[in-house]
């Protein structure tokens, strides 16, 4: 008796699913570059597109997540400010050694708060090299330490400060709640397609 109910349970959401997509769980590439535009960067009248978190994701392996919390942290998630204008939404420093993470042409520099900072193009080629950044730099290193959600080591290196590390792991925690109210299969990495 007990699996003849469960059978006509799993039935009927079935059919309830299939009747209707959008009670189905948004998974799709298009459905989450519009959840994040709208939620995330329409608000804070933003330069940066969903599909560009969702680039960074497919291409650098960077749990989208990650990428709003910190974008959070360093430029407000692309609203106007000095790293908005450079393109440099994560905020990274002009290194000696720019070649071997962002390849040929060199990107220029700005000058902000005594020190060089990159200064890219277009939003999406900074969006890109960021990503590119965050999967290359010491070997995977701040891949590695976002994906295992230790915002401690990623803070110490990117922003120096355990302030810093609370109020990441802080957006973190908020928007993973976000993602999941909104219907979006989640994983402690970060949203899975």
């Amino acid at each position: 008796m007990k699996r003849l109910i469960l059978v006509c349970v799993l039935a009927i959401a079935l059919l309830l699913v299939w009747i209707s997509p959008s009670l189905a769980a948004p998974t799709n590439h298009l459905h989450v570059s519009d959840y994040i535009d709208k939620t995330f960067l329409e608000p804070v009248h933003s330069v940066l597109t969903g599909d560009m978190f969702v680039h960074n994701r497919d291409y650098h392996g960077i749990p989208i997540v990650d990428q709003l919390v910190l974008l959070k942290m360093e430029s407000t998630l692309g609203a106007s400010n000095w790293a908005t204008n450079a393109n440099n939404f994560g905020c990274v420093k002009y290194f000696k050694a720019r070649t071997i993470l962002f390849g040929k042409p060199v990107p220029n520099y700005i000058w902000h708060w005594g020190s060089r900072w990159y200064k890219f193009r277009t939003p999406k080629i900074g969006m890109c090299q960021w990503g590119r950044f965050i999967e290359r730099w010491g070997d995977g290193w701040f891949l590695g330490r976002l994906k295992a959600g230790d915002w401690i080591a990623v803070a110490r290196v990117y922003n120096g400060g355990s302030t810093y590390a609370a109020r990441c792991r802080a957006l973190d925690i908020k928007y993973t709640a976000m993602f999941k109210a909104a219907g979006y299969p989640m994983t402690a990495a970060g949203y899975t397609p």
